[in-house]
C-alpha cells in the first residue's frame, strides 16, 4: 500500500509540473541591459495549450505593428519565446526571453538574451499584464451575481434618481472593481460603487487573444425600473 501511495504522489507531481499557466493577453515589458538600451515593449500573446504565439512592438509604435513571436512555449509557470527586429540600417537584433510567471498570472520576470551583428549579451526583463480597454461590454451576469443598487435615503429625500456611469476593471477571474465614476449625481456615486463591486462575471475572452483583464464602461440606473443591463454603458 505505501508503494501505491508513492506512485500516486509521483503522478500528481508530474501533472502539476506540466500544467501550463495562461499567458494570453497584452503585456508591457521593460528590458534592462548594461550594454544597450531597449525601448519599452508591448507584447500581445495568444496561448493554445503550451504553444505561445503573438507579436511584440515598441510602446510608441502603432498597435497594428510589431513583429511575430516565434519559438513560444509555456511549461508550468515558465515562459519562453523570441522575436527579431530589423533596424533601419538592416541589422537584425534577436531577443530570446525566458521568464517565470507569478501565481496570479499578471506579472513575470526573467532573462533576455540579446543577439546582434556586433555583440551578444544578457539582460533582465519585467512584465505586467495590461487590461484591454473595450469601452462598453455586455456582461453575462447571473442573477445571483448581480447586486441591485440601493437608493440612498438622502437621494430619495432630495428626489434624486437617474443613471451613474462608471469605468470598471474586470480581471481574468471575472471579478469587478471600480476605476472611476464618470457621470451621475454625486448622491448616487457611492451606492453605485457598492453595487458594482459585488458583481461577478465570467472572464472576458477576446478573439485572437483569449481571456484578458479589461477596462469597460457600465451604467447603473437608480430609476424605478432598477438596474440597466451592464452593457448599455457610454463612452
Amino acid at each position: 500500500m505505501p508503494r501505491l501511495r508513492a506512485v500516486a504522489l509521483i503522478a500528481f507531481m508530474l501533472v502539476a509540473r506540466v500544467s501550463a499557466a495562461d499567458v494570453s493577453g497584452v503585456w508591457a515589458l521593460t528590458v534592462t541591459a548594461e550594454w544597450t538600451t531597449v525601448p519599452e515593449l508591448v507584447c500581445t500573446f495568444s496561448q493554445d495549450d503550451e504553444a505561445l504565439t503573438g507579436t511584440c512592438r515598441s510602446a510608441g509604435s502603432p498597435a497594428d505593428g510589431g513583429v511575430d513571436v516565434t519559438n513560444g512555449r509555456v511549461e508550468g509557470d515558465r515562459v519562453q519565446c523570441q522575436w527579431s527586429v530589423v533596424t533601419p540600417d538592416g541589422q537584425t537584433w534577436t531577443y530570446a526571453l525566458m521568464g517565470t510567471l507569478d501565481a496570479g498570472e499578471t506579472t513575470m520576470d526573467g532573462t533576455v538574451r540579446i543577439s546582434s551583428p556586433l555583440s551578444d549579451g544578457d539582460g533582465r526583463f519585467t512584465a505586467r499584464k495590461r487590461p484591454v480597454r473595450v469601452g462598453s461590454v455586455i456582461l453575462s451576469l447571473e442573477p445571483s451575481s448581480r447586486v441591485e443598487p440601493v437608493l440612498p435615503d438622502e437621494a430619495a429625500q432630495a428626489g434624486v434618481s437617474g443613471n451613474v456611469v462608471l469605468e470598471i476593471d474586470i480581471d481574468q477571474h471575472g471579478d469587478v472593481s471600480v476605476r472611476d465614476v464618470l457621470r451621475g449625481h454625486p448622491l448616487l456615486h457611492e451606492a453605485a460603487r457598492r453595487a458594482v463591486m459585488q458583481w461577478k462575471d465570467e472572464p472576458v475572452e477576446l478573439d485572437g487573444i483569449g481571456v484578458v483583464p479589461v477596462i469597460a464602461v457600465v451604467t447603473v440606473s437608480f430609476n424605478p425600473d432598477g438596474v440597466d443591463a451592464p452593457g448599455t454603458g457610454e463612452h
